[in-house]
């Protein structure tokens, strides 16, 4: 097989019809160009999306409780978990952690976190805080469970009221 080289710049009106395979070089295809009708298969797409849940209504104090949230349909990742409390606890010792764990293949339930989410009375209300996700625990499987874990802590002045987490998931095509 001959291969030619082309060294300058062409531009073809029409209509390119290639026999074989087309090799690109990298980033040459970006979201620009695909155009807004391609129709791409879903099965061909990695897909982000927020699970949001109410965890402690906005003028409730935040109590003790695990939640599941979520069941894996497909491969892909835990990319982010955040929290915020409505109004931040009173009391020196008052506090609530946020935990999110993960079961894969009905083992137990284990943390995807570095460390849990705290908020205390040092910390502001209506602020967004992120935990740090654990990349080695983050990978999820089809089949793995989701729980959102708040335990509580403390008895001086009152508890934080309000309590929202979101939790980020890129989940690849089946």
């Amino acid at each position: 097989m001959t291969i030619d080289n082309i060294r300058s710049d062409r531009t073809y009106s029409g209509n390119i019809n290639f026999a074989g395979t087309v090799a690109l070089p990298n980033q040459t295809v970006d979201n620009n160009a695909v155009k807004n009708d391609a129709a791409i298969s879903a099965s061909k797409l990695q897909h982000q999306h927020p699970i949001t849940a109410e965890l402690a209504e906005e003028t409730t104090a935040v109590v003790a409780i695990e939640k599941l949230i979520h069941i894996s349909r497909v491969i892909g990742e835990v990319a982010a978990l955040e929290a915020v409390v409505i109004t931040a606890a009173t009391g020196a010792d008052r506090t609530v952690n946020i935990d999110l764990q993960k079961s894969t293949a009905a083992g137990a339930f284990a943390t995807v976190l570095t460390s849990t989410l705290e908020f205390d009375d040092s910390s502001t209300a209506l602020t967004v805080v992120a935990a740090v996700v654990d990349a080695t625990e983050a990978p999820l499987a089809d089949g793995d469970l989701l729980k959102l874990v708040i335990t509580v802590a403390g008895s001086a002045g009152d508890q934080a009221i309000g309590l929202m987490a979101t939790i980020t998931l890129q989940e690849n095509a089946s």
